[in-house]
């Protein structure tokens, strides 16, 4: 058995407390990428990363499982004033 000091307790009800809330949190995100991705190999594996610990929240690492899950992005030109001075500056240029 083991047995705790007051202070032991409360420490550890905040660490447990607080890990609690941060998996609701995952949880309610990993929902929103399955939204997102629909159901499939792709939401399973994006999850999954979720949980690796060897797996880096960076743009880098991101950008990387997409490719390998073969998802692509359609982007579309910028709208605003500034790019589309840029791409008339482009256009007399060529």
């Amino acid at each position: 058995m083991k047995t705790l000091t007051r202070e032991q307790y409360y420490v550890l009800f905040a660490y447990w407390n607080i890990a609690s809330e941060a998996q609701k949190e995952v949880r309610k995100h990993t929902k929103l990428i399955s939204e997102i991705l629909g159901d499939g190999l792709e939401t399973d594996a994006m999850n999954d990363a979720v949980y690796d610990p060897q797996i880096d929240s960076t743009k880098k690492e991101f950008d990387e499982l997409l490719g390998k899950l073969l998802v692509t992005i359609e982007w579309k030109q910028a709208q605003n004033e500034f790019s589309k001075e840029l791409r008339r500056e482009e256009k007399k240029n060529e």
